[in-house]
């Protein structure tokens, strides 16, 4: 019973996979993985440099582009954060505060979005948060000299999720 649900749920997801996509942070894991998902799916990439924004805006792909903004992204089904996270040492954790930012600031302007987090974080993260979106963390495993081929063909996804829901499994469909 349980394998006809998961056969039923797997045609439903992967007939419909995610169309628009918003990309935070245009360094070499969100542009890169930016310029694989556009093969399928539309992607804004935000990025606070005026000089990557320009720069993605002039690559030869209608499916790509980007603003300075969230707020000046438009409609999106998923929103993926790969922003750096240095390390706090005198806390000897991650400093998160840039990505909870913008993980509020998706949440008002899509409070149905699936949030993605690449970026680095520190175990348990994610239950602390307070937000109506579904989040799910899938690390990125690229090398800086590779990283396209690396996004294009991964040698291993990880999705970690609390429940495994349609939003989730329509993730794993669209990657």
């Amino acid at each position: 019973n349980e394998l006809k649900q998961y056969d039923k749920l797997h045609k439903k997801v992967t007939e419909n996979i995610y169309k628009k996509i918003c990309i935070i942070g245009g360094g070499h894991v969100g542009l890169n993985l930016g310029k694989v998902l556009s093969k399928k799916c539309n992607v804004q990439i935000v990025d606070i440099d005026p000089k990557k924004v320009k720069l993605i805006n002039d690559l030869d792909n209608k499916n790509i582009s980007a603003v300075a903004s969230i707020s000046e992204v438009n409609k999106f089904e998923v929103a993926i954060i790969c922003l750096p996270t240095n390390m706090d040492e005198s806390a000897s954790t991650f400093d998160t505060k840039i990505i909870e930012k913008s993980i509020a600031e998706i949440g008002t302007k899509n409070s149905s979005a699936l949030i993605v987090l690449k970026s680095t974080v520190n175990i348990g993260f994610t239950e602390t948060l307070s937000t109506r979106n579904e989040i799910i963390y899938s690390p990125e495993f690229i090398r800086e000299k590779s990283a396209f081929e690396d996004a294009l063909e991964p040698d291993r996804i990880v999705v970690g999720c609390k429940v495994v829901s349609p939003k989730t499994y329509k993730y794993a469909s669209t990657i």
